[in-house]
């Protein structure tokens, strides 16, 4: 390791990347940044984070890289190739993948690492937007202790929990097992909103209602900042839809491997563009514009 305190790098200044780099960055822990946008760059660099050149450059002078991009393909590039991390990072160094991206990536990935010296964690995320901006994040690992403490300061400042599941895809298998229940919840509360609505009853009260009875949960809570981020999402709600879709393959995927039946997970992967944009609609018309 280059000191005491390691170099960390930051890949990926997305809707979750930036605001966890801003949290990392205002924990005063040496950081630097890329990505595609300059202008998520030039806010980090405002709050003391250096910017990177290249991914190479960033990858040659960190001990720990922190990775949010959105898929499997976006990690390839980022990860391998002679210009990719892995190619340029000195031994021992500690890539971190928060992007959720299934346990078989992740355990190839874990391979390509291992040729280049290098140690990999999958550390998918949840919270959402609003927790990223908190810095309350539940950060989910699977990888090696030893390394896992090595990123932990970096993790620490971006979380309220860190949970190490297991090896490497551990931490892949939680988060989507999260998503697919998250994605249930998402449809069950659209259909409760409908009902609402079909018989008279204001949706807005309903929520209220929900959340302060035997129907609380994280989605009736944060439904108005579900629908707010479907409105800023890239894609607005058919965006995150798409997003939410792709870990539900993934996770119906998983299950399938085992033989394992999930039949709500399989109806909530379909027609999933409809409670996001129930829920940015609620959200517009709680905060109408002008």
């Amino acid at each position: 390791m280059s000191s005491m305190r390691p170099q960390v790098g930051f890949i990926g200044l997305g809707t979750m990347g930036e605001p966890m780099a801003a949290n990392v960055a205002r924990s005063a822990q040496p950081l630097t940044v890329i990505d595609v946008r300059p202008e998520p760059m030039d806010r980090l660099v405002a709050l003391g984070a250096k910017p990177a050149a290249s991914l190479a450059a960033l990858a040659a002078g960190c001990d720990v890289i922190l990775v949010a991009v959105v898929d499997e393909p976006q990690l390839d590039a980022v990860l391998l190739g002679a210009d990719g991390v892995f190619a340029n990072a000195r031994p021992g160094t500690v890539v971190v993948v928060h992007s959720t991206v299934g346990p078989g990536a992740c355990l190839r990935f874990e391979t390509e690492a291992a040729v280049h010296g290098v140690l990999l964690l999958d550390a998918p995320i949840t919270g959402g937007p609003g927790g990223a901006v908190a810095g309350t994040l539940s950060i989910l690992v699977g990888g090696s202790a030893p390394a896992l403490e090595t990123c932990r300061p970096a993790l620490e400042a971006m979380s309220r929990e860190i949970f190490h599941l297991g090896g490497v895809g551990a931490g892949q298998l939680a988060k989507l097992a999260n998503n697919a229940v998250l994605a249930v919840t998402v449809q069950a509360v659209h259909e409760a909103l409908r009902l609402a609505e079909g018989v008279g009853l204001n949706p807005h009260v309903l929520i209220d209602v929900l959340s302060a009875g035997s129907a609380d949960s994280w989605v009736t809570r944060n439904w108005g900042a579900i629908g707010a981020t479907s409105i800023g999402y890239p894609g607005g709600p058919d965006g995150v839809a798409a997003l939410t879709r792709k870990d539900l393959v993934l996770a119906l995927a998983a299950a399938d491997s085992q033989g394992v039946s999930v039949p709500f997970t399989l109806l909530a992967s379909e027609g999933l563009e409809k409670p996001y944009g129930a829920a940015a609609r609620m959200a517009a018309d709680a905060n109408p514009k002008g």
